[in-house]
This record gives structure tokens, sequence and C-alpha cells, in this order.
């Protein structure tokens, strides 16, 4: 089971303060992990920090998207893509997990046009703090599909 669904079973409906069952787009294509070097030249760069993500783009043309993420941060950390319209998370739609610091993975998915949300669901350990997922420590970004 992947880390992100790890924590949504373990933290329930609470992982994310406003999920809803409200999915705006339907995915034409499964997403799948692939290695750094297949990734296309035009693939979004996403640097994963402790605790915020930094694009390369935040725009890109609907179709196949490929991601690399590269951690930067001294944890673990992993890359959601989630639909997100009217203050309101989707259904997952694809995922990078468990990206140890100094590694990279990429993950490639066909989207289309809409409005995203780039999301971590590690779990932190903060000394004296129940876990909580690295999103509510701030770790998500917006990211658009154009036509």
């Amino acid at each position: 089971m992947t880390s992100a669904f790890r924590v949504l079973g373990a933290l329930g409906a609470a992982a994310l303060a406003s999920v809803a069952c409200y999915a705006p787009v339907e995915v034409r294509q499964a997403s799948r992990a692939l290695s750094v070097s297949q990734a296309g030249g035009d693939a979004v760069q996403v640097e994963a920090l402790d605790f915020a993500f930094g694009l390369s783009a935040t725009t890109h043309r609907a179709g196949r998207i490929d991601f690399v993420v590269r951690n930067a941060g001294e944890v673990s950390h992993e890359l959601v893509v989630v639909p997100f319209e009217r203050g309101e998370y989707g259904t997952f739609l694809g995922e990078v997990d468990d990206v140890d610091p100094g590694q990279s993975k990429a993950l490639r998915i066909d989207l289309p046009p809409g409005k995203y949300r780039l999301v971590c669901l590690q779990l932190s350990h903060l000394p004296d703090a129940p876990p909580e997922s690295h999103l509510y420590l701030g770790m998500e970004t917006g990211f658009e599909v154009t036509s």
C-alpha cells in the first residue's frame, strides 16, 4: 500500500481537512512511476524541501505530464496529485512516494485541463507533538493544466 493511502487509512478523513468526494476531472489514463531518465524534456521539476515544494513550472498543457521529484530536504517526502476545485480536494490521481533525502523519482500522468494541488502526506514525528502529515505543515502547492 502506498504511503498516501497508509496515511489516509491511519488518519481517516482528517488527513485532508476539506477532502470531499467531489472529483471535477476524469483521468484519461492511470498514472505510473517511471525512472528519472525516462522523463520527457518538458518534465516539471519538483524540489521537495522541509516543508514546501518548488516547481520549475506551475502550469502545463493538458495531456501527458511528467513530474521529476528531487528531495532536497532532510526527511522523506512524497508528491500526491489531486484535483482542487471550489476549495475542495478531489480524488487522488497519482503519486510518487517515499522519496528519501537526496533521492529523485518520477511520475507520468495524463491530466485534462483543471486546477490541481501537489501535496505531501508523509507523516512528521515532531518532538512533543502528535504525528501530522506534511500537508498540515504547509507542504502543498497549486498546479494548473491548460487546454
